[in-house]
């Protein structure tokens, strides 16, 4: 024996009024649904770390990488590691929007580009703690270290302008290539 009802059996008669056979008290008319919430956009929870992630992962692995060329080919190719929070930057873009397929809406390019920033700060002042520790730093007189003092200071307003701009020009771009590449994909697709 099943519970169920026989499928031939004649269905009740609709509801005429609210109330009436619904399960409700007479006079009670059924609850409206609920609509759905909106989205909203919360950095402190948000999935916007796992592109600040990338970002770091990207920061050093391009320090790195610029290290290696400084040490091999001397100091004139160290003055592109200016350009490592750039390069990061559009890395993280990439992620972005390969996975949203489209740009940062204003709250997220902003929070991201305060976070990377930040984050390039640290590694900055990571490398500096480490330079000052070495053999080269005891070698600093006092009028030299003025001229550094000043060219950091230059580092960090420079550092924010790189991270800005990359943030700034590069996610239309980005999603111009994504959009491209993917056109390209399913043109190969239907031909093969």
């Amino acid at each position: 024996m099943t519970d169920r009802p026989d499928d031939s059996a004649p269905l009740p008669p609709a509801p005429t009024s609210p109330g009436q056979g619904d399960g409700l008290p007479e006079g009670w008319a059924p609850m409206p649904p609920m609509p759905e919430p909106e989205p909203s956009f919360e950095p402190e929870s948000g999935p916007l770390w796992r592109y600040l992630g990338v970002f770091t992962v990207a920061s050093i692995g391009f320090s790195v990488v610029f290290a290696l060329i400084t040490m091999l080919f001397g100091g004139a190719s160290s003055s592109v590691g200016f350009l490592v929070p750039f390069f990061a930057a559009s890395v993280a873009i990439d992620s972005f929007v390969k996975r949203r397929r489209r740009v940062p809406e204003s709250a997220e390019k902003w929070w991201l580009i305060w976070w990377s920033y930040g984050v390039t700060v640290v590694l900055n002042l990571i490398s500096l703690s480490a330079f000052w520790f070495s053999e080269e730093a005891a070698a600093i007189d006092d009028g030299m270290g003025t001229v550094l003092l000043i060219v950091g200071a230059f580092a960090v307003v420079f550092a924010f302008a790189v991270v800005w701009a990359a943030y700034s020009f590069w996610p239309k771009r980005a999603l111009r290539n994504r959009l491209r590449y993917e056109e390209r994909q399913a043109a190969k697709r239907g031909r093969g």
